[in-house]
């Protein structure tokens, strides 16, 4: 009986994560220091971003949630595929190799329970380059 159980319980659960996928939205690329919007607006569903980077560089990456239950969940892909980080709201980490990156946005939960993604929301993501962006410089005495 408790094998039953058991085997009932991961059917249910495994239902529930095949029947709330959606399919991903291309956002399409972020460029170095901009701010872009984007929206979960149904469970399950992925928002993918692209950025470019060289081996070395030092990325920052945040996506702050602007309205509804959004908690959101990055995750970055490396141009071979590979998980290269992943995290809640805010990546910062040297890209490992060069090329194009992949950045998957979806919902997660703070406490790591919820697996289901059902909560939806709009978000700001904001890409950063620290090696690969050209900045303004700033003089002595100069804010």
């Amino acid at each position: 009986m408790k094998r039953l159980t058991n085997a009932l319980v991961v059917g249910c659960v495994l239902t529930v994560l095949l029947t709330n996928t959606a399919p991903a939205e291309d956002m399409g690329p972020l460029s170095c220091g901009e701010t872009a919007s984007g929206e979960i607006a149904a469970a399950g569903e992925e928002d993918t971003w692209t950025f470019s980077a060289s081996a070395g560089d030092r990325v920052l990456l945040s996506v702050m949630t602007t309205s509804g239950s959004l908690y959101p969940y990055v995750v970055v892909y490396a141009p071979d595929a590979s998980q290269e980080a992943a995290a809640y709201r805010h990546i910062n980490r040297e890209m490992s190799q060069t090329g194009t990156y992949t950045v998957v946005v979806y919902d997660g939960d703070a406490d790591y329970s919820d697996i289901s993604r059902d909560d939806t929301g709009q978000y700001n993501i904001t890409f950063l380059n620290l090696e690969g962006c050209s900045w303004p410089s700033i003089s002595c005495n100069e804010t």
